[in-house]
């Protein structure tokens, strides 16, 4: 099962704006956020490793 919550963001305006089109409720999608924060942040970290 897959849910989509995407996030976009515009660098002329300097918007942030997002879409649920699944309709995720809001702990779903702060979850989802939070989890995406981990995972950027260990490539983070496994790139300045190297």
């Amino acid at each position: 099962m897959k849910k989509v919550l995407t996030i976009e963001v515009d660098y002329v305006d300097g918007s942030i704006d997002y879409s649920n089109p699944d309709e995720l409720t809001y702990s779903e999608a702060l979850g989802a956020i939070e989890f995406v924060k981990l995972l950027i942040t260990k490539d983070f970290m496994d790139e300045a490793k190297e």
